[in-house]
């Protein structure tokens, strides 16, 4: 198995579970933000999954650049979750067409992290990342009155 297999599949663990937590999530709750200045429900997901692909992509073209488009339009839950879906899609065949010799090449993070980083600890960094705001869509989604929620990976 290769190393982009075995990360795929230990980050695709966290991501589900972020895609379960989104599923649950209603319209009327994107726009909720715990305190003033806070991001709102749907900003932290559309974060959350687009620093993600922003990370991947940094390793497979072996620097940081500026990610094309500005914000997605999403107005309801549904095309939150079809945003996610898509990302998740995106990012993980990103991950999938990585070489192994990718994960231990230097990546030119200069911007935003001022030095350059190989490959792999940039890959966790991203799912470090990407589990610190997943931790944050659970309170949330308490917060928002989501009563079952999923356990924090899946098994």
């Amino acid at each position: 198995m290769s190393k982009a297999e075995l990360f795929a599949g230990t980050w695709m663990r966290h991501r589900g579970v972020l895609e379960e937590i989104v599923s649950k999530v209603k319209t009327e709750d994107l726009s909720f933000a715990p305190w003033d200045g806070a991001l709102t429900f749907k900003d932290l997901v559309i974060h959350t999954v687009g620093s993600t692909d922003f990370f991947v992509t940094a390793v497979k073209d072996g620097k940081t650049s500026a990610p094309a488009g500005g914000q997605p339009e999403i107005n309801d839950a549904q095309a939150l979750q079809q945003f996610v879906k898509d990302m998740t899609a995106k990012t993980k065949a990103t991950i999938l067409s990585l070489e192994d010799a990718q994960f231990e090449a230097m990546v030119d993070a200069t911007v935003p992290f001022g030095t350059h980083i190989p490959g792999s600890s940039l890959l966790h960094m991203m799912r470090d990342h990407e589990i610190h705001h997943k931790g944050q869509m659970f309170t949330y989604g308490r917060m928002v009155g989501m009563e079952t929620m999923p356990s924090f990976v899946q098994h």
